[in-house]
């Protein structure tokens, strides 16, 4: 007798008392008398864990495990002839099924055979319902989970007798239709490249900011590196998070840093040596500290402080050993620019600041594309904005009279 604990979605707490609401499938589920899901989710779970930016920030399967979540209480509230609320995917105990069929165990689930007309509907239902979901953000954010689990669904070959042969072949084939199902994309209103969405700091505001610092203190001494580091690297907040003192190459007379970026790219970006001397005054005096961990060769730079800009040095504390997310350094950024000029400032700005500065002070658009591995020119010049003169840039200033 087996004694392999069994989960089951149907345990999830219902929108509506099953006592009073319905209590049979609505929607004919016979299809998982031919497929395991259960075995489908734990060759998913197996999928995500080994893409390559699952390996270091569990970053993959937080973001794909929400996506799958969403669509397997969803599934189980068609299927139960129930309505699903938004709140769904906060379902605690899908998330605990998914943690016990990582370990092992088995699970009843429940949902409609997929088909491309019930990704239809699921997309139609999260559009809908609370903040709505873009077609491209469906896209890349559920269907892009979703597919893996389907997949692994059609790829199993159960056993079945020839007269359910044809069947079997048909729930296949709508499987992997649902798998390859993505939306249209509607191309909203074309506008030039050249606009003006984002913060871009000018020089003396990038210097009012650092100014603002107090380097006399650890907190000030990290703020001051962090930002000169955005400011002058053009690197996202992943990017930034990811830097190493591995990573940071310096010979002298020049710098560069390199990390792991988006698309699994790792291209060197160079750096001022100024940028080098006050990332190493941040550290310097960070191990200087009583710190339980300091920063070492292989260890990311940027850490939580205290309330007193300190390391913390409570092992009980919930910040021990904390190194700062991508979202703390958006924030950290956000509050050293509106404290100094009592400007709202998103994360991504630094990256917009350092096209529009770079380009201004004459750095050909080709190769600032290159130095924020854009895919194309386009991406650069949205990123760049209008520069402050582009309004006299006339032809006639360039042409000779006639």
């Amino acid at each position: 007798m087996s004694t392999t604990p069994t989960l089951s979605i149907v345990a999830v707490k219902p929108d509506v008392n099953l006592s009073t609401g319905a209590t049979f499938s609505t929607e004919d589920t016979s299809w998982m008398l031919y497929f395991d899901p259960a075995a489908a989710i734990r060759a998913w779970i197996e999928h995500v864990e080994s893409l390559p930016s699952s390996k270091n920030e569990r970053h993959t399967y937080r973001a794909y495990s929400a996506a799958l979540v969403t669509f397997l209480a969803w599934g189980r509230s068609r299927a139960m002839g129930l309505t699903p609320q938004r709140t769904i995917y906060k379902h605690t105990a899908i998330h605990a099924m998914l943690d016990g069929i990582r370990l092992g165990a088995t699970a009843d689930i429940i949902h409609p055979l997929p088909t491309v007309a019930l990704m239809t509907a699921f997309y139609n239902w999260l559009s809908t319902t609370g903040k709505g979901v873009s077609a491209s953000t469906f896209n890349q954010r559920y269907l892009s989970a979703i597919a893996i689990y389907f997949k692994a669904l059609a790829d199993q070959s159960p056993e079945t007798t020839l007269e359910g042969y044809m069947r079997l072949a048909e729930l296949r084939e709508s499987i992997r239709r649902a798998a390859t199902k993505r939306l249209k994309v509607t191309n909203h209103k074309s506008e030039s490249p050249i606009h003006d969405n984002g913060v871009r700091l000018e020089p003396q505001q990038i210097s009012a900011v650092l100014r603002a610092q107090d380097r006399s203190t650890l907190r000030g001494l990290q703020d001051y590196a962090l930002f000169e580091t955005a400011i002058h690297s053009g690197l996202r907040g992943a990017e930034l998070q990811r830097i190493t003192l591995n990573s940071i190459k310096f010979d002298g007379s020049g710098c560069t840093i390199t990390v792991r970026g988006k698309g699994n790219k790792t291209v060197p970006v160079p750096v001022a040596t100024f940028v080098y001397t006050s990332i190493m005054n941040y550290v310097n005096a960070y191990n200087a500290t009583s710190t339980p961990t300091p920063i070492t060769e292989d260890q990311p730079l940027w850490r939580g402080l205290d309330f007193r800009g300190l390391p913390i040095l409570s092992p009980n504390h919930h910040g021990y050993g904390i190194v700062k997310s991508p979202k703390s350094i958006a924030n950290r950024i956000s509050r050293m620019v509106y404290d100094a000029l009592g400007i709202h400032f998103a994360g991504h700005d630094t990256r917009r600041t350092c096209a529009y500065n770079a380009y201004i002070g004459g750095m050909k658009i080709v190769d600032l594309s290159k130095l924020l591995r854009h895919a194309s020119i386009k991406t650069t010049s949205r990123y760049i904005g209008t520069p402050p003169n582009l309004g006299d840039r006339t032809l006639a200033n360039y042409m000779p009279s006639i």
